[in-house]
């Protein structure tokens, strides 16, 4: 609440107080009564605010008690209005300055384009609104530099996690908190009891599966619930490639921000005629641990533009990748007016900018790699990252589209545990990055050895 961020987040379970915050927070703005330790933005001037609830029915009556519950009486200037809905939606508040504030509530249940047009000082979204309203709504914050903040808990709308969860925006912050956080206590300045006691929260939790107690108990993002690899966490997953390889001949570093030169390295590819191409450039360390290092996402490009792209960065940055691996099914693909299939046609790509590159086909036990993927993300929790524990595979935090596509790699229809079927597959999209996992964790690259044989062909083992 106290945050002087322009826009701020409570990602919250059940029962956390997540609504009540929002609501104190909007009546402070409204009346201008601040508490003494509060040293977030001050308005001195009545304010004009918007208030967004899921329904009328339901959602507005939740916002509409916790306004009345901790609205002073004596800040009333008239009694609020009601709409054609009937629910109190526009009221008249008084300001300590001596104006009188107004705020109105509107619903998701409303077109986005209802929403254009205004101009305002505060915007409250209570639950998850859709990226489309909340875009209408904050350009009327634009004029006022207004202030945006949320109370929810993160059941939908998965946006929230890209964009304002994950934001690195210095005026963008957010927290999660757990029902836990709403645990029985005394009030110091009414001495009353207030919060949830254990034995409530063990007798809810008891009722919930194993991915809807991280939502609607612990207050986490219900997609992650989803996510197939729900062993990855940014903040352990992710490097910054700089700091962890600055220029250091004796350690083999001859570019910063690149891989000691002796570290085995592999170049994994997936192509595709209309989709953007996915590269990426993973290397081993002496522990066998895998870091990848650099990514490719070519949007409108062909064949000669992945040769393009992987020779300016191998040769800049002085590498030699040891192998290199070609999605099986695009590239075994044959084109009708050549005859070559996509791999051959690559090699040749590659030969004609004097660049030759052969490829292999990568592992497609697309099942099998998830696991084996996923052992190489796995790390216990419970103890801090050190030698003996942490993942044995790391992603530079530059590598955007691959992050995002590996936290947004979720089973397609997500329902449950105790509903999904064992024979589920992926959802068809953000897959690109992921399938390259799955022939990194089936590869070993690192174990790779060249060699020549005799005839034509016989590169590819047959």
């Amino acid at each position: 609440m106290n945050s002087q961020a322009e826009t701020t987040a409570f990602f919250g379970a059940n029962r956390s107080g997540k609504s009540v915050a929002g609501a104190v927070k909007a009546i402070y703005h409204a009346t201008g009564r601040y508490p003494d330790w509060w040293t977030a933005r001050r308005f001195s001037v009545p304010t004009e605010g918007r208030i967004f609830a899921q329904d009328y029915k339901k959602g507005a009556a939740i916002v509409i008690k916790k306004l009345k519950e901790w609205l002073p009486r004596d800040a009333y200037h008239s009694a609020p209005k009601k709409g054609n809905q009937g629910v109190e939606v526009e009221w008249f508040i008084r300001h300590v300055s001596g104006g009188v504030s107004h705020l109105d509530i509107m619903t998701y249940e409303s077109d986005p384009f209802s929403a254009e047009g205004w101009d305002g000082d505060w915007i409250w979204f209570d639950e998850p609104p859709p990226r489309a309203m909340y875009i209408a709504a904050v350009r009327g914050l634009v004029d006022n530099e207004g202030l945006c903040w949320f109370s929810l808990t993160p059941l939908k709308e998965p946006w929230l996690f890209d964009e304002i969860y994950c934001s690195k925006n210095p005026n963008v912050f957010s927290v999660i908190c757990d029902m836990r956080h709403n645990l029985e206590r005394i009030n110091p300045l009414s001495g009353m009891k207030i919060g949830l006691s254990e034995r409530a929260i063990r007798k809810y939790e008891m009722k919930l599966t194993e991915e809807e107690r991280e939502t609607r108990a612990h207050g986490k993002f219900r997609y992650l619930a989803g996510r197939i690899w729900k062993e990855w966490d940014r903040d352990v997953h992710t490097f910054d490639r700089w700091k962890e390889w600055p220029l250091d001949r004796k350690r083999g570093i001859i570019e910063a921000g690149q891989p000691p030169i002796h570290w085995p390295r592999a170049l994994f590819i997936d192509p595709h005629d209309r989709l953007p191409h996915a590269l990426l450039w993973v290397t081993c360390d002496e522990a066998g641990d895998y870091w990848a290092y650099r990514e490719g996402w070519l949007g409108d490009a062909i064949l000669d533009d992945i040769v393009t792209f992987t020779k300016k960065h191998e040769v800049l940055n002085k590498e030699r990748v040891r192998v290199r691996f070609l999605d099986p099914n695009f590239g075994a693909k044959r084109y009708g007016n050549s005859g070559k299939t996509v791999r051959q046609e690559l090699e040749k790509a590659a030969r004609d900018q004097l660049y030759p590159m052969r490829f292999q086909f990568g592992d497609d036990s697309k099942e099998l790699g998830r696991k084996e993927f996923s052992a190489l993300l796995r790390f216990d929790h419970t103890k801090p990252i050190s030698f003996a524990n942490h993942p044995k595979f790391r992603a530079a935090n530059d590598l955007k589209e691959f992050i995002y596509q590996v936290e947004h790699y979720i089973w397609d229809d997500f329902k449950s545990s105790h509903d999904r079927d064992p024979k589920e597959v992926p959802k068809p999209i953000n897959t690109h990055f992921p399938d390259l996992c799955h022939y990194l964790a089936l590869s070993k690259f690192e174990q790779y050895k060249a060699t020549v044989h005799e005839g034509h062909g016989n590169f590819y083992g047959g």
